[in-house]
């Protein structure tokens, strides 16, 4: 499957790379699950970290560039069909395509292939682990924040009996 990550990375083909690094960070501050509460969110970040992966590296990026000339052209013979079998063409995608980027399109180049591949998996153990050391953070925090809730509570309580006996005292001696 061959996925269009100018497309995923809001930005035009073809694009520098400072225009695709700061498009990387838009989209992930936009799209990163701790900011946005989407379901979808997890799965969109692993998209956008696997297009920066590609299109960050210079080789891969013009193996893809390259490849993507070619998905283009693909596209526009697509859009050509008539509205029946454009009709047909996207009532089956519908059942079949699990994500919006991802066409039925295929690579020609066997290395690019492999490092879209590649970049799929990093992406998903990239995201994954991020996710597992924010949990982590949140619940040492929770834990050292219920701690500290604890002592404050304790010397709420410390301080009252303190503030009763002098009070008891102060009364006691008059």
């Amino acid at each position: 499957m061959f996925i269009d990550y100018y497309e995923i990375l809001d930005i035009a083909f073809p694009s520098n790379e400072q225009e695709i690094k700061a498009a990387f960070r838009k989209q992930a501050k936009k799209w990163h699950p701790d900011i946005n509460p989407d379901p979808a969110a997890h799965g969109r970040m692993v998209l956008i970290y696997e297009a920066n992966l590609i299109l960050s590296d210079s080789e891969a990026k013009t193996k893809y560039d390259i490849e993507y000339l070619r998905f283009k052209g693909f596209k526009e013979r697509q859009k050509e069909q008539t509205k029946f079998e454009e009709q047909k063409r996207e009532h089956s995608e519908r059942q079949t395509k699990t994500d919006p980027f991802e066409y039925t399109y295929e690579a020609s180049d066997e290395t690019l292939r492999k490092w879209m591949s590649n970049a799929k998996r990093q992406a998903k153990e990239f995201v994954k682990k991020s996710f597992e050391e924010a949990l982590g953070m949140t619940k040492v925090g929770i834990k050292e924040g219920a701690k500290k809730t604890g002592q404050m509570f304790i010397g709420q309580i410390i301080l009252g009996i303190v503030v009763t006996i002098i009070f008891a005292l102060s009364k006691g001696c008059n």
